[in-house]
């Protein structure tokens, strides 16, 4: 009834969302009751709003025209963001991306309506939230590649050197890591250059871990050889050192793990001692080298397997 008396403009609304259910309004020769129609709605939709998201957004749309506390913000584009939060629905409410890059509608594409701001709004408020999985696919749905790639990269270069257990969250974020990869470099992307190529460093790290945690050194080695990350012979010194300045942070910090993998790998080789030798003595020279600090002991460990090849 009050959704109703609300569209023929014959109700008396309070003077902020933010009011009390019902108020009084004191100016005039009469005192008048003024209701909350946006807090009202609230209390009833959220009975359901976990179960029938969609529901709850249809009652929420005949409230695009209150006015937000803030200035450059509505009602709508506010309360919407929360349900979505609240229910988890969000490839019901906002849709999803397919393979291909094209936006699959959900149920706020149903209204003539800019979605992009609401979504911006609740990838947002889920990295604020550290739902950071969540926020990387709304901001992908949004378009925003820079914070995409921001968090994704942040998120794999904690979990890069990680086995990738089935089912693990690191074995889940790299599958999202390659779909998201694939896409932009077949369909393109906004993302600057220097965030693009941290997420294909990352994910051929990742690869190289695969091998390792598998046992399979000599690919793994040769996986680390193309990448040209850290020195594996005494002539790549110098160059390494220098493109090691030009890496990315999220880069830098998996450098540490990668250093001790490769002298474990070098250890544990058959090959000649000789071949190996070289190859240990320029990762220990390298990691001495390298103006970042690595953490812990790292290398006092890489020194004591370099000692150990004898």
């Amino acid at each position: 009834m009050a959704l109703a008396l609300h569209e023929l403009s014959l109700l008396q609304l309070a003077s902020s969302t933010q009011a009390a259910l019902l108020s009084i309004d004191p100016s005039g020769r009469q005192p008048r009751r003024r209701l909350n129609l946006a807090r009202l709605v609230l209390m009833y939709t959220r009975r359901f709003e976990s179960a029938e998201p969609t529901t709850a957004l249809n009652y929420l749309f005949l409230l695009r025209r209150l006015p937000h506390s803030r200035p450059d913000d509505t009602f709508f584009a506010a309360a919407t963001a929360e349900l979505a939060l609240q229910s988890g629905s969000y490839d019901q409410l906002l849709g999803r991306l397919g393979p291909d890059g094209k936006h699959q509608k959900g149920a706020l594409d149903r209204y003539d309506f800019d979605t992009r701001p609401v979504i911006e709004r609740v990838a947002a408020e889920s990295e604020n939230r550290g739902q950071l999985e969540d926020a990387v696919q709304l901001y992908d749905l949004a378009g925003n590649h820079d914070k995409v790639l921001e968090l994704l990269n942040r998120l794999l270069s904690q979990l890069v050197s990680r086995p990738a257990a089935p089912g693990s969250r690191r074995q889940r974020l790299q599958q999202t890591a390659v779909a998201i990869a694939k896409r932009y470099k077949d369909h393109g992307t906004s993302a600057s250059p220097e965030a693009t190529g941290t997420l294909y460093l990352l994910l051929d790290l990742m690869s190289f871990f695969d091998l390792y945690h598998l046992e399979r050194g000599d690919e793994a080695l040769e996986v680390l050889r193309r990448l040209r990350l850290v020195a594996l012979s005494g002539d790549e010194l110098e160059r390494r050192l220098a493109e090691f300045d030009r890496l990315q942070e999220e880069v830098r910090r998996c450098v540490p793990d990668v250093l001790l993998a490769a002298m474990t790998l070098l250890h544990g080789a058959q090959r000649q001692l000789g071949e190996v030798r070289p190859m240990a003595r320029a990762l220990v020279t390298f990691a001495g080298s390298l103006p970042y600090r690595l953490p812990g002991d790292t290398h006092a460990r890489l020194v004591q397997m370099e000692v150990l090849m004898t």
